[in-house]
């Protein structure tokens, strides 16, 4: 999970946690905050013993609402975002608001499982909620003033070359203290020495003070670098590689021209052999960490882990969007792209790859990893292109429509890519994976 260097310009307010989504309320001039807001459960499992009747999303809410003497937030305060869903499980997101106002870092997502006769059996849900917010979400602060004090305060935006601000209305910042009302800004361009800038910056809604403001690029302590990966057929190849403060390297490729823009990235994980369901969905949490080296040279487990092949294609695709297409990543902003490899089922290899609507997630088939295929690559991060343009619902004939663009653009990268004319009657082809073990590992995918 992302770092990020927290300024504190007020002795007293809200600042985030700089692992994960948690508010913290911290005494004046602290370095570290250390006592966390009062949270719902992190993660919940086994609540439900019979499956719920209706859509995993009304399964889901349902069994939120039964619960709320566990989740303590009422489910009228928690807005559905999306349902991804991969064969008959499916994952429910929900973003908590405060008397309509947008909590910051507050999502919960609930797992379900189809259980037959249009049944769903609510399995798992992981998130953080807030239950104790009391704030008022009546300003007293206009936007506009609140934008003229963020530039006259915050030092780390008042020098921003070529600054331009995006303002995203309200926005609550949970604490011990019931909560803060800010206005939310993010600030675009470039530090005095040439390094990007994307400052978040939330402006106290009632007093006019700045309760938080961080750069949302990561790229502390760390410099873009060149270094050679080992792909799984043996092949050698130059990459893209961040220089970490200690002397190490990691697959973070912070080379593209979304860097520049917006800060992404392409960044590689290893989930070490985690079950694939305990990755999927939401962010990537810090316990699956980034493929990192001790010098230069990813081989060995970053090789057979598919980490190598993962990270090389992911920025091929990319070329391929921005070069052809005219796209800025996965998300058309220029969004970081990120790719988890060597998840498990159960401890035994996962025979599948799929788009979670945030991430690739990638497993091995009879050893192999399915991040070896360029088609497989292009084909999952092609669903998130599609997530976020055409929103094809993958179901019937929009989710034959989402599957068969997904399966075109793979192809055509992996075609490109070998110099094989699309005249050729071989450019149909996996050429990467099999053609039955490519088609094998996407029995279950999610949109």
């Amino acid at each position: 999970m992302r770092t990020h260097r927290i300024r504190r310009i007020l002795a007293a307010g809200v600042v985030a946690a700089a692992t994960g989504s948690v508010l913290l309320t911290v005494p004046a001039q602290a370095e570290e905050p250390d006592t966390p807001s009062p949270v719902a459960p992190r993660m919940t499992q086994g609540l439900d013993k019979d499956a719920r009747e209706g859509t995993p999303a009304e399964a889901a809410r349902a069994h939120l609402e039964e619960h709320q003497d566990t989740y303590r937030v009422p489910v009228e305060d928690l807005a559905t975002q999306r349902t991804t869903k991969s064969g008959d499980q499916s994952s429910v997101r929900f973003r908590q608001k405060h008397r309509g106002v947008p909590v910051f870092g507050a999502q919960y997502a609930v797992q379900t499982e189809a259980a037959g006769d249009g049944r769903q059996r609510v399995t798992s849900a992981t998130g953080t909620l807030f239950p104790e917010l009391t704030v008022s979400t009546i300003p007293e602060v206009t936007e506009p003033n609140a934008r003229q004090r963020m530039y006259s305060l915050d030092r780390a935006v008042a020098g921003v070359v070529g600054a331009t601000t995006e303002a995203h209305g309200l926005t609550v910042l949970p604490g011990s203290d019931g909560g803060r009302l800010t206005w939310h800004f993010t600030v675009r361009g470039a530090a005095a020495d040439g390094s990007p800038v994307r400052q978040e910056v939330f402006i106290d809604a009632h007093i006019g003070g700045i309760a938080l403001s961080y750069n949302n690029i990561d790229a502390a302590g760390a410099a873009p670098a060149q270094g050679t990966g080992v792909k799984v057929d043996g092949g050698e190849e130059r990459i893209a590689v961040n220089e970490e403060a200690d002397g190490s390297y990691t697959l973070v490729d912070s080379s593209r021209a979304m860097y520049e823009v917006s800060g992404g990235q392409i960044r590689t994980y290893d989930a070490a052999r985690k079950n694939y369901l305990d990755v999927a969905y939401g962010p990537v949490t810090e316990d699956v960490r980034v493929v990192s080296s001790p010098d230069d040279r990813f081989d060995g487990s970053a090789t057979s882990s598919g980490a190598v092949d993962a990270h090389v294609n992911a920025g091929k695709v990319y070329e391929y969007f921005k070069n052809e297409i005219g796209r800025d990543g996965i998300d058309g902003k220029g969004g970081t792209v990120h790719s988890v490899v060597n998840v498990s089922a159960g401890g035994n290899d996962y025979a599948n790859a799929f788009w979670d609507g945030t991430k690739m997630v990638y497993g091995h088939m009879d050893g192999v990893p399915l991040s070896v295929g360029l088609d497989v690559v292009g084909h999952e991060m092609t669903h998130g292109v599609t997530e976020h343009s055409a929103g094809l619902v993958y179901l019937n004939q929009s989710g034959a429509l989402n599957e068969a663009i997904s399966d075109y653009f793979g192809n055509a990268m992996e075609t490109a890519d070998k110099g094989v004319a699309m005249s050729d009657p071989t450019s149909g082809l996996g050429r990467r994976v099999p053609v039955q073990r490519r088609e094998a590992a996407r029995g279950v995918r999610a949109a």
